[in-house]
């Protein structure tokens, strides 16, 4: 069953691979090509830039390096806070009987503060998830957790859980990477008060 944020992170890999070449390549004033873009970018640039501010050079819509930087920002941040609300739901309802059919798993896992101050987030070994390899990685910011610790909802995808581990385990197994973690970390009890919180008030949590 398709995942409802999957467009949206089908668009985020299109923005993160998305380099438009130089129009005119300048130290002082780069700009780029809007129109070697992906159809889908280029729509929704000119959204948001329509064509009348925008500079045509030899029959191609030329954009200011720094209007293509802060555009990426804003619509990263844009579908993101989307994708987060929608997983707020999402969780808040539970996993349906065919959602964790094709979810990553997460072993060995802790729930986090977010150190960057943006919520919690799962650590742990992933398996089966389309970017995170390694023995160590850590969610997008959580949105769900099960009761007894066999699912999660991030807001990028849903995960399945095995055996949680204990910080003393966390720390055994990654060593100095995680040690300062350990002032961070929070029960399932703790973590599942404050995305319930979350979910019932998503508006406060962006």
């Amino acid at each position: 069953m398709m995942d409802p944020n999957a467009k949206d992170l089908a668009y985020l890999d299109l923005l993160r691979t998305a380099v438009p070449p130089e129009a005119v390549p300048s130290q002082s004033n780069p700009g780029h090509v809007l129109d070697a873009l992906p159809l889908d970018v280029q729509t929704a640039f000119r959204e948001v830039y329509p064509m009348p501010g925008l500079s045509v050079t030899q029959g191609k819509t030329s954009i200011p390096a720094s209007t293509w930087k802060r555009f990426t920002q804003d619509q990263t941040e844009m579908v993101m806070r989307r994708m987060r609300e929608r997983s707020l739901a999402l969780a808040a309802r539970r996993p349906g009987p065919d959602a964790l059919d094709d979810a990553p798993v997460m072993a060995h896992w802790i729930v986090v503060y977010d150190p960057a101050g943006d919520g919690l987030l799962l650590l742990g070994t992933p398996t089966g998830h389309p970017y995170c390899v390694g023995p160590l990685t850590r969610s997008s910011r959580l949105c769900g957790l099960a009761p007894d610790g066999t699912w999660a909802r991030s807001t990028s995808r849903w995960y399945r859980l095995t055996q949680a581990a204990s910080f003393a385990e966390m720390l055994a197994r990654h060593g100095d990477k995680i040690a300062a973690a350990q002032r961070l970390v929070l029960t399932i009890h703790q973590a599942r008060a404050i995305l319930g919180a979350e979910q019932a008030a998503p508006e406060r949590c962006q």
